[in-house]
């Protein structure tokens, strides 16, 4: 069970279709982010030639960028994230390159490390 607090229930609640709008289109890069990691073995070690690529073929993105296009792209965030959970939990598309598999084992170990002391420094109470 998620334990949100009061604050937080008051912004999940009031905004439920903007809550299923984020499901739908997280859902939708999924599917086009594992068609890209499949079909480009060198898109599986650089995020930002990932989110290049999914820009270019989902969004139809040329070089001639003005902000309007800007603002209509995918999230890099996002698709970044897709990509995490897709070789994260699927154990899928795995990257190719050793050093890069390494490094972002070493990197999530000190996320868990740093949050791990974070949460014990500064407890949270947690509202019902």
């Amino acid at each position: 069970m998620i334990r949100r607090t009061i604050e937080q229930k008051k912004i999940y609640y009031s905004r439920p279709g903007l809550y299923r709008k984020k499901l739908e289109e997280l859902e939708s890069t999924e599917e086009k982010v594992i068609w890209l990691l499949n079909k480009y073995e060198n898109l599986r070690n650089n995020d930002k030639l990932l989110i290049f690529a999914f820009w270019l073929h989902e969004n139809k993105v040329s070089f001639d960028l003005d902000e309007s296009i800007i603002k209509s792209l995918a999230s890099p965030e996002t698709i970044r994230r897709v990509r995490q959970k897709i070789q994260n939990e699927y154990n899928l598309y795995l990257p190719t390159d050793q050093e890069i598999l390494e490094s972002r084992d070493i990197c999530e170990e000190a996320v868990k490390d740093w949050t791990r002391r974070a949460i014990e420094e500064n407890p949270v109470e947690v509202l019902e």
